[in-house]
């Protein structure tokens, strides 16, 4: 009873020494962040954030405002879920209604693999492979464009869209295709107006 006791107590003692290392380095990591930003707050201030300059490097003034950013990064996302939708639940549909069992065993486990990738191995990608091609096509001073970094953003999202978005189309009961060919409805517009809006809410 003693020797099983103790060791409770030393399980106990274990758990609240990692518990509690882990709330002081985070704690240690919150003051490490507001010590370096606070002479930030006080010069030049907060309202220099909101600016609409960012130069962190410069000769003359450094600007650190966050509105290209913001901007910037808005554009990327909107350009991105342009690509991204369509050729995902396009793809997710032929999987589904389209492709033979051998062609699903091969072409879903190579897409959820295409999910796994690393975003640093595709950002790579794009920086040695993409950006020289974007700057030879468009004529551009540079390739690390806005549209670069959305169509990796795309190609980083459209497995994962095909994916999900193939389980939802399996996932609608045989059911509803059936009665909207029975109806006279093609194969198509069953695919396209029966099947993927009922699989929308999945």
């Amino acid at each position: 009873m003693i020797d099983k006791k103790w060791k409770e107590q030393g399980v106990r003692v274990v758990l609240i020494l990692a518990a509690s290392t882990s709330l002081v380095v985070v704690a240690l990591i919150f003051i490490f962040l507001f010590r370096e930003a606070a002479p930030f707050a006080i010069k030049p201030g907060i309202g220099e954030i909101f600016s609409s300059r960012w130069t962190p490097v410069s000769f003359q003034r450094e600007s650190f405002g966050i509105y290209p950013l913001v901007t910037g990064s808005l554009l990327v996302t909107a350009i991105a879920t342009i690509i991204a939708i369509p050729f995902g639940v396009c793809g997710a549909v032929y999987l589904a209604e389209m492709a033979n069992n051998k062609e699903r065993e091969v072409l879903k486990p190579f897409i959820e693999l295409l999910a796994g990738i690393p975003s640093v191995v595709i950002g790579f990608f794009g920086l040695v492979v993409l950006a020289p091609i974007v700057k030879q096509v468009f004529g551009l001073p540079s390739g690390q464009t806005a549209l670069t970094g959305a169509l990796l953003l795309a190609l980083m999202a459209i497995p994962t869209i095909m994916s999900i978005s193939e389980d939802a189309i399996r996932s609608v009961p045989v059911s509803y295709r059936q009665a909207s060919l029975a109806l006279g409805a093609s194969r198509l517009q069953t695919i396209w107006t029966v099947t993927v809006p009922a699989a929308l809410p999945g």
